[in-house]
């Protein structure tokens, strides 16, 4: 993470419109949390933001409909 500028990073999530939240875990990997069905569906495939690969995962106890 600390080889992307906060900037370009923060370009690249705009893209998927307003999160409820967006935070960086202590693990390094970051916690994205959204406002609806659409965003997750959007979130869920990218393979790549800002040239960093990603892996995509639903929050174990989260409730999907």
């Amino acid at each position: 993470m600390k080889s992307v500028s906060a900037i370009r990073l923060a370009r690249e999530i705009e893209k998927f419109g307003k999160f409820q939240a967006v935070v960086r875990q202590r693990n390094g990997s970051v916690l994205f949390e959204c406002r609806s069905d659409e965003q997750i569906k959007k979130l869920s495939d990218v393979k790549e933001i800002a040239g960093l690969q990603m892996s995509v995962s639903s929050h174990p106890k989260q409730k999907r409909t």
